[in-house]
């Protein structure tokens, strides 16, 4: 009887433990890419991207840089996965994609920076 007590919480603090293990577990940005560009003005590229299982950011700052010197900034709520961004110009060739994630763990601010690259 008592193995079985034991055994039972040992059971429940795993399950406690995986709960709040899920609960401060930053879902990370994923294949971020662009997708499209619009040809009008202001010219505007199509970003997409994915999130890893956990807690989505508050707040997301993805920040395009082509090799051509075209550049735009993008602030976007946290369940967002598809973004238009505004740009100067146009663009073609190789780009950089900055991407600044805010989360609150248990009150606290927790940023996470990624980088990646990508070609249009």
């Amino acid at each position: 009887m008592q193995l079985r007590r034991f055994a039972f919480g040992v059971a429940a603090l795993v399950a406690l433990l995986g709960m709040l293990y899920r609960q401060t577990r930053c879902a990370a940005v994923q294949h971020i890419r662009v997708c499209d560009q619009r040809e009008a003005a202001p010219a505007e590229a199509l970003l997409e991207w994915d999130f890893s299982p956990g807690q989505r950011p508050l707040s997301l700052i993805i920040d395009l840089e082509s090799e051509s010197g075209v550049a735009g900034s993008l602030t976007c709520d946290g369940d967002q996965t598809v973004a238009w961004l505004p740009l100067p110009a146009q663009f073609k060739g190789r780009y950089t994609l900055t991407t600044t994630a805010t989360y609150r763990i248990y009150g606290f601010p927790k940023v996470i920076t990624t980088y990646s690259d990508g070609e249009f």
